[in-house]
């Protein structure tokens, strides 16, 4: 078995990620959960912000 069977589990998860995310402590996943909340909002705003600029339709 290769570096790359050992990442991808026969379902198609990717395992580096949760095993990253095993390696952080509970604080530390929880501000990066934060984070990608915070990006998301983010985008979200963006994308609406956007939206407005052209008469409220979406591309």
């Amino acid at each position: 078995m290769n570096d790359r069977e050992r990442d991808i589990a026969e379902d198609g998860t990717d395992l580096t990620l949760i095993r990253w995310m095993l390696s952080l402590t509970p604080t530390e996943r929880v501000q990066q959960l934060e984070d990608t909340v915070a990006g998301l909002l983010a985008l979200r705003g963006a994308a609406a912000d956007e939206s407005d600029d052209d008469g409220g339709h979406m591309p």
